[in-house]
Protein backbone atom coordinates (compact mmCIF):
# COMPACT_ATOMS: atom_id res chain seq x y z
CA UNK A 1 0.00 0.00 0.00
CA UNK A 2 2.88 2.46 0.76
CA UNK A 3 4.47 2.06 -2.72
CA UNK A 4 1.15 2.80 -4.90
CA UNK A 5 1.03 5.69 -2.57
CA UNK A 6 4.31 6.61 -3.09
CA UNK A 7 4.01 5.93 -6.85
CA UNK A 8 0.61 7.95 -7.07
CA UNK A 9 2.12 11.13 -5.33
CA UNK A 10 5.53 10.34 -7.78
CA UNK A 11 3.07 10.71 -10.88
CA UNK A 12 1.24 13.72 -9.71
CA UNK A 13 4.35 15.21 -8.80
CA UNK A 14 5.56 14.23 -12.37
CA UNK A 15 2.57 15.57 -13.99
CA UNK A 16 2.95 18.92 -12.46
CA UNK A 17 6.36 19.42 -12.76
CA UNK A 18 6.01 18.49 -16.86
CA UNK A 19 3.08 20.46 -17.64
CA UNK A 20 4.74 23.80 -15.19
CA UNK A 21 8.30 23.63 -14.97
CA UNK A 22 9.27 21.62 -18.01
CA UNK A 23 8.04 24.19 -20.40
CA UNK A 24 10.15 26.98 -19.29
CA UNK A 25 12.93 25.24 -19.45
CA UNK A 26 13.29 24.31 -22.75
CA UNK A 27 16.33 24.21 -24.12
CA UNK A 28 17.29 24.30 -28.04
CA UNK A 29 13.36 24.29 -28.46
CA UNK A 30 13.09 20.49 -26.91
CA UNK A 31 11.60 19.66 -23.19
CA UNK A 32 12.34 16.25 -21.33
CA UNK A 33 10.31 13.65 -20.92
CA UNK A 34 9.52 13.69 -16.59
CA UNK A 35 7.02 11.54 -17.80
CA UNK A 36 9.07 9.06 -19.12
CA UNK A 37 11.74 9.18 -16.43
CA UNK A 38 9.07 8.29 -14.18
CA UNK A 39 7.90 5.47 -16.04
CA UNK A 40 11.31 3.71 -16.29
CA UNK A 41 12.20 4.19 -13.00
CA UNK A 42 9.36 2.66 -11.25
CA UNK A 43 9.31 0.26 -13.51
CA UNK A 44 13.05 0.00 -13.03
CA UNK A 45 12.65 -0.26 -9.30
CA UNK A 46 9.38 -2.19 -8.70
CA UNK A 47 9.03 -4.35 -11.44
CA UNK A 48 6.91 -5.00 -14.57
CA UNK A 49 3.45 -4.71 -13.68
CA UNK A 50 4.12 -1.55 -11.50
CA UNK A 51 5.74 -0.40 -14.49
CA UNK A 52 2.78 -1.06 -16.64
CA UNK A 53 0.22 0.45 -14.78
CA UNK A 54 2.67 3.53 -13.83
CA UNK A 55 3.08 3.81 -17.61
CA UNK A 56 -0.49 3.25 -18.49
CA UNK A 57 -1.46 6.54 -16.49
CA UNK A 58 1.30 8.73 -17.33
CA UNK A 59 0.88 7.48 -20.93
CA UNK A 60 -3.50 8.53 -20.90
CA UNK A 61 -2.28 11.60 -18.71
CA UNK A 62 0.09 12.34 -21.35
CA UNK A 63 -2.25 11.33 -24.18
CA UNK A 64 -5.40 13.63 -22.19
CA UNK A 65 -3.02 16.32 -22.17
CA UNK A 66 -1.07 16.47 -25.69
CA UNK A 67 -2.18 13.81 -27.78
CA UNK A 68 -4.73 14.27 -30.77
CA UNK A 69 -5.46 10.05 -30.10
CA UNK A 70 -5.86 8.81 -26.79
CA UNK A 71 -4.25 5.63 -25.89
CA UNK A 72 -1.39 6.08 -28.51
CA UNK A 73 0.44 6.89 -25.76
CA UNK A 74 -0.41 5.12 -23.25
CA UNK A 75 0.53 2.05 -25.30
CA UNK A 76 3.84 3.45 -26.05
CA UNK A 77 4.00 4.22 -22.24
CA UNK A 78 2.59 0.96 -20.88
CA UNK A 79 4.99 -1.32 -23.32
CA UNK A 80 8.24 0.98 -22.07
CA UNK A 81 7.40 0.49 -18.60
CA UNK A 82 6.90 -3.19 -18.94
CA UNK A 83 10.34 -3.27 -20.66
CA UNK A 84 12.03 -1.98 -18.06
CA UNK A 85 10.43 -3.88 -15.60
CA UNK A 86 12.19 -7.19 -16.93
CA UNK A 87 15.46 -5.24 -15.70
CA UNK A 88 14.05 -4.98 -11.77
CA UNK A 89 15.08 -9.11 -11.39
CA UNK A 90 18.88 -7.56 -12.16
CA UNK A 91 18.48 -4.05 -10.07
CA UNK A 92 21.12 -3.28 -7.86
CA UNK A 93 20.55 0.11 -5.79
CA UNK A 94 24.14 1.36 -5.91
CA UNK A 95 24.60 0.81 -9.37
CA UNK A 96 23.70 3.82 -11.81
CA UNK A 97 24.27 2.73 -15.07
CA UNK A 98 21.59 0.52 -16.11
CA UNK A 99 18.76 2.90 -15.16
CA UNK A 100 20.70 5.86 -17.71
CA UNK A 101 20.70 3.22 -19.97
CA UNK A 102 17.40 2.01 -19.72
CA UNK A 103 16.27 5.24 -19.50
CA UNK A 104 18.28 6.31 -22.76
CA UNK A 105 17.05 3.39 -25.14
CA UNK A 106 13.05 4.38 -23.34
CA UNK A 107 13.68 7.89 -25.08
CA UNK A 108 15.01 6.49 -28.28
CA UNK A 109 12.51 4.04 -28.20
CA UNK A 110 9.55 6.64 -27.81
CA UNK A 111 11.49 8.80 -30.35
CA UNK A 112 11.55 6.39 -33.05
CA UNK A 113 7.54 5.12 -32.29
CA UNK A 114 6.40 8.84 -31.82
CA UNK A 115 7.51 9.44 -35.45
CA UNK A 116 6.54 6.26 -37.00
CA UNK A 117 3.32 6.85 -35.77
CA UNK A 118 3.07 10.29 -35.95
CA UNK A 119 5.09 11.70 -38.96
CA UNK A 120 6.06 8.50 -41.19
CA UNK A 121 2.19 7.41 -41.73
CA UNK A 122 1.18 10.88 -43.04
CA UNK A 123 4.25 10.72 -45.54
CA UNK A 124 6.49 12.60 -43.49
CA UNK A 125 9.97 11.16 -44.48
CA UNK A 126 12.65 13.49 -43.36
CA UNK A 127 14.17 11.20 -40.44
CA UNK A 128 17.49 12.69 -40.43
CA UNK A 129 16.02 16.34 -39.34
CA UNK A 130 13.40 14.68 -36.90
CA UNK A 131 16.63 12.66 -35.89
CA UNK A 132 19.07 15.54 -35.68
CA UNK A 133 16.46 17.97 -33.90
CA UNK A 134 14.03 16.47 -32.13
CA UNK A 135 15.03 12.67 -30.64
CA UNK A 136 18.69 13.43 -29.94
CA UNK A 137 18.46 16.41 -27.73
CA UNK A 138 14.86 15.27 -25.92
CA UNK A 139 17.09 11.97 -24.93
CA UNK A 140 20.37 14.16 -23.72
CA UNK A 141 18.14 16.25 -21.93
CA UNK A 142 16.02 13.35 -20.39
CA UNK A 143 18.83 11.21 -19.58
CA UNK A 144 20.17 14.46 -17.60
CA UNK A 145 17.17 14.59 -15.89
CA UNK A 146 16.67 11.02 -15.27
CA UNK A 147 20.29 11.53 -13.56
CA UNK A 148 19.10 13.95 -11.46
CA UNK A 149 16.50 12.26 -10.14
CA UNK A 150 16.94 8.74 -9.62
CA UNK A 151 18.94 8.85 -6.35
CA UNK A 152 15.93 10.62 -4.73
CA UNK A 153 13.61 8.40 -6.05
CA UNK A 154 15.66 5.50 -5.09
CA UNK A 155 15.73 6.97 -1.77
CA UNK A 156 11.54 7.54 -1.52
CA UNK A 157 11.40 4.00 -2.54
CA UNK A 158 13.86 2.78 -0.11
CA UNK A 159 12.14 4.68 2.73
CA UNK A 160 8.93 2.91 1.79
CA UNK A 161 9.94 -0.33 1.36
CA UNK A 162 11.66 0.20 5.24
CA UNK A 163 8.14 1.63 6.58
CA UNK A 164 6.69 -1.88 5.50
CA UNK A 165 9.35 -4.09 6.70
CA UNK A 166 9.20 -2.64 10.00
CA UNK A 167 5.04 -2.85 10.39
CA UNK A 168 5.27 -6.69 9.18
CA UNK A 169 8.16 -7.13 12.26
CA UNK A 170 5.81 -5.30 14.27
CA UNK A 171 2.61 -6.96 14.05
Amino acid sequence: MKRFIVTSIIIFTAYLAQTTLMADIRIAGVVPNLLLVVVALVGYINGRTQGMITGLILGLIYDCQYAGVIGLYALFYMCLGYVNGICHKIFFRDDYTLPVIMVTASSLALGFMTYVFEFLLRSRLNFNYYLRNIIVPETVYTVFIAVLLLKPMLMIYGWAKRVKEKEVTNA
